[in-house]
């Protein structure tokens, strides 16, 4: 009788079962167990799947669960465990996406990506700019008393520099494979994944052992660098690549993205220098804008007395008052929350907004955004 865990893994190797059609199937059986027990005719009937999905399912469950047999072996031999998408310990982050992954392997310590993470990604052909900007953006985190998991995909460039620089100023750093745990790639990078999962970080993929080899797969495995990340930082990018990728899952997930501009004749700073120009990134140049941007700095030094010259020198309604007053305790803060707090209509709420930056009083950041212009 095949386990739990076999069903599980059998079902993310069916054809066809993503990570949409999965929540749906999960959703109609109430367990994924029930996928491989139901009658092919009840199969059929059964809301949103329909004939030609049946079909496949029906042809390939059982050469699944043979396969989920072998997978369970492998993993055991070589110290992989897996989450499924409805356990307990699936990562919160990566669950609130709507095409998170039915499965997700790993080996090493999962519960690091459940505090604050940060995705730093970029070029595989960093320049020695990049790789100094990566190391300081990350040195600087413990400086500040902020100790979140580095993440990124152990690819040639910034990713692995963000990962060693991550091991040497001893923050947890999370590595994810575009591929099954029987290799590691680069194979050049063998050593640094270990000492990930040695220092207390993870190593995570959803693909399976015996997953065909495809470019492809590197760029599905960065909806998970930006689906476990709070923020995702790009360093150096050209206009297309895989950074550029992240960034965009990134705000589809409605998560922030920073980038280090650089000057507009380089390549590699391109990219960045175009997140930065649509206000799908907030400009970073050093590591204080994150912790800023994040709310992740508990010491801001506030300008003494800011409020009350405010309050003196500049005449405010008091629908503006209460938009200030808010900002000065929260630092910054959206649309949706200043909404939810002022207790002012959308109207009000936006009239109250444009009259304080006409009068210089707070500054619009990217993702609607506003905080106090310091």
């Amino acid at each position: 009788m095949p386990s739990k865990e076999q069903y599980q893994i059998a079902a993310s190797m069916i054809p066809g079962i993503g990570p949409v059609s999965a929540r749906n199937l999960i959703a109609a059986f109430g367990d994924i167990e029930a996928l491989f027990k139901i009658k092919g005719t009840q199969l059929k009937r059964t809301g949103g799947v329909g004939k030609y999905f049946a079909s496949t399912i029906l042809t390939y469950r059982k050469a699944a669960l043979e396969r989920a047999e072998m997978e369970l072996r492998f993993m055991e031999a070589n110290d992989v465990n897996f989450v499924f998408l409805t356990d307990e310990a699936y990562p919160k982050k990566l669950f609130e996406c709507a095409d998170a992954p039915l499965i997700l392997y790993y080996t090493g310590d999962l519960t690091v990506v459940n505090e604050k993470t940060v995705a730093v990604v970029g070029t595989r052909k960093a320049t020695s700019r990049g790789r100094d900007t990566t190391g300081n953006i990350i040195k600087n985190l413990p400086d500040a008393g902020i100790k979140p998991a580095i993440v990124s995909g152990l690819a040639y460039g910034i990713d692995v520099t963000a990962h060693k620089e991550a091991l040497e100023n001893d923050l947890p750093t999370v590595a994810v494979f575009g591929h099954g745990f029987d290799i590691v790639y680069p194979v050049a990078h063998t050593k640094i994944a270990e000492n990930i999962v040695n220092a207390g970080g993870v190593l995570v993929s959803e693909f399976h052992s015996t997953s065909k080899r495809d470019p492809k797969n590197f760029v599905r495995r960065n909806r998970i660098i930006a689906g476990l990340s709070d923020a995702t930082i790009v360093v150096e990018s050209a206009r297309k690549g895989g950074a550029m990728v992240t960034a965009d899952i990134a705000n589809s997930y409605n998560r922030d993205v920073f980038a280090v501009p650089g000057r507009i004749n380089d390549k590699y700073s391109r990219g960045c220098n175009h997140l930065i120009k649509t206000n799908r990134a907030m400009l970073m140049e050093s590591t204080d804008d994150l912790l800023y941007i994040m709310n992740w700095k508990s010491d801001h030094k506030k300008t003494p007395g800011r409020q009350k010259q405010i309050e003196f020198n500049v005449q405010m309604t008091d629908n503006e008052k209460i938009i200030v007053d808010l900002l000065s305790e929260k630092e910054y803060c959206d649309t949706d929350v200043l909404t939810n707090l002022s207790g002012l209509n959308i109207a009000d709420l936006s009239v109250a907004l444009l009259n304080l930056e006409m009068k210089s009083i707070i500054k619009a950041l990217p993702g609607k955004i506003y905080a106090l212009n310091k």
